[in-house]
Order: C-alpha cells, then structure tokens, then sequence
C-alpha cells in the first residue's frame, strides 16, 4: 500500500511540472513564428516644456537615451515577443525625430499584430503597473531620470518601415517665481506636502495611487 502511494504521488508531482512548463511556454511566442521582418522603431514627443531646466531633452531624445520596450502580441491570452524588456537606444535627433536601435533584435511575428508600449527612464515596467518615485534634482542626469515618459501602440501589422512611438510627459511642470520686497538673501525653497511616488499603468500610462509624501527643494 505504502510502494502504490509513493508511485501515485510521484506520477502526480511530474503532470503538474508538465503542466507548469506548458503554461510558462504558452506566454512566449515560440521562435519559429517569427517572420525574417524586424521591428524598427523610432520616437517623437507630445511636446510640452516639463522641464526646470528647459532646453533639456525637451523636444526629443538625447543621443544615448535608454528607453525600455515591450512587445506582445495582440491576441488573448497575450504573448511576449522577443526579451522582456527590450533596451532600445536613442541616436542623434533628425527634425525632433529620434531612430531606436535594440540592444536585441526583435523581429514580427508572421501571423498576429502587436503591442508596444515603451517607458523611460529605463525602468522596469514589465507588470501591469509599475510605482514611480521622483527624486530631488540636483543636476541634469536627475532631471532626466525623474522625467516620466510613456508610450504606446496597439494592433501593429507587420510593416518594414520604422514604427514611431509618441511618448507623453507623464509630469507636470511646476514653476515657482519669487519675488522679495527687501534685500534678503534667499537661501533655499522646499515645496511640501507633494506626493512623490505614483503608480503607471503599463497598458494605458495612466498615473493614479499617490503615495509618499514630503518635500521637494527647488534649485535657484
């Protein structure tokens, strides 16, 4: 009785690894369903100036630019096509026009369309929602870091011709003037009570869920 248990157990125990591999590789679209056309992506920018500093990457990518990409396809259940996520590298800007190289080329499935949505910084937003939290800016790398944006596309066919995602600034700029009626020596401006941290939704860039309150000091 005991020997016809452990077999029982052991038979159970090796359905469900098959199991769990299936279901991990139905969520990878297998390789030999790629056709030989790669994706070729460029960005462009909703403009608006939401930079303190405000001839910094304000119109488009700066050369070397990271931007982090995601691809599925568009079907349900969804999915991923190529490495998740993809790091794609903004070259020198034409007309405001940044071309993406991959850090690995990916290339279209033969039979289904797409969905792309692309985020930067180059952050980790492979989940349904990623949390975002905005730093003191010190210099311009700060800056750049803190400058949420977001993109996407949905239902892409198959083309050989570059596909430009449109990023938005998911921050909003905030100006302070200050003007003294005496001769004071101003030495620091902290805005407070501001919400530091917020949370995209990676299928639509919606930012909701504001946490993590405190200060934020204003450079002069």
């Amino acid at each position: 009785m005991s020997r016809r248990l452990n077999i029982i157990t052991k038979d159970v125990f090796i359905t469900a690894i098959i199991m769990l591999w299936s279901c991990s590789k139905d969520f990878m679209l297998e390789p030999e369903l790629l056709s030989e056309t790669p994706i070729r992506l460029e960005a462009s920018y909703e403009f608006s100036p939401t930079r303190t500093v405000t001839n910094l990457q304000n119109r488009s990518f700066e050369q070397g630019a990271i931007v982090n990409v995601y691809i599925k396809t568009h079907e349900s259940p969804a999915k991923t096509v190529g490495r998740t996520p993809i790091a794609y590298t903004a070259s020198e800007a034409v007309n405001n026009i940044n071309t993406l190289t991959p850090d690995n080329q990916t290339y279209y499935p033969a039979n289904v369309n797409l969905d792309i949505y692309a985020v930067y910084p180059n952050i980790n937003a492979s989940g349904n929602s990623v949390s975002f939290t905005v730093d003191d800016a010190q210099d311009e790398n700060t800056y750049m870091t803190n400058d949420l944006m977001y993109a996407n596309i949905s239902n892409q066919p198959r083309t050989d011709q570059p596909v430009r995602l449109q990023f938005s600034h998911k921050m909003a700029k905030f100006i302070v003037n200050v003007t003294l009626e005496e001769e004071l020596t101003l030495t620091s401006i902290n805005l407070l009570n501001f919400n530091r941290t917020a949370v995209l939704t990676t299928s639509t860039g919606v930012l909701g869920t504001l946490s993590n309150q405190g200060s934020i000091a204003i450079e002069n």
